[in-house]
């Protein structure tokens, strides 16, 4: 296949410590880098206290989608403990597939719920942001017709053209 023309040829790597163009990212750190990062690595020890590890641990969670535990910040256990128990007495799983039926179910249901209640939230949000005046709009301006009470009048003053059945 050709090369598309859209595409840049490779650039090669550079091995040493050699000059290049700032932030280019084409090419690949220096060996001096590289040293000095992993001498870094091996000074860095990450949080210590169960806290901080509690913190560290959802430093990466955004959403919520693609969380490891089915509970994020913000979200009530005892609402799981009480889906969970619920349904596996609906179900009552027996076998290790019936068990893994039971527990997507679950899984499912608090997702839904999960996005039910973000969507509501990006729901809310865009609403309160629809009201909210912008600055790059000029303020709304009444027409000349609706300044002057005298055009108001003449038009409900007008006669029907033609007479009207019941």
């Amino acid at each position: 296949m050709p090369i598309s023309p859209a595409f840049p040829p490779p650039t090669p790597m550079l091995l040493s410590n050699q000059d290049r163009p700032p932030a280019c990212p084409f090419f690949m750190p220096t060996i001096k880098q590289i040293a000095a990062n992993r001498l870094n690595a091996l000074r860095s020890s990450g949080p210590r206290s169960v806290a901080g590890k509690a913190v560290s641990s959802m430093n990466a969670l955004g959403s919520g989608i693609d969380a490891k535990s089915n509970l994020i910040r913000g979200e009530d256990s005892a609402a799981l403990e009480t889906l969970t128990r619920e349904y596996r007495e609906r179900f009552l799983p027996a076998t290790p597939e019936e068990r893994l039926l039971v527990d997507i179910l679950i899984h499912d249901e608090w997702l839904l719920r999960r996005f039910r209640r973000i969507d509501a939230e990006i729901l809310e949000c865009e609403m309160q942001d629809a009201w909210t005046p912008k600055n790059d709009c000029a303020p709304a301006r009444p027409s000349p017709a609706a300044k002057t009470p005298s055009a108001a009048s003449s038009a409900a003053s007008i006669p029907p053209s033609a007479p009207t059945t019941a």
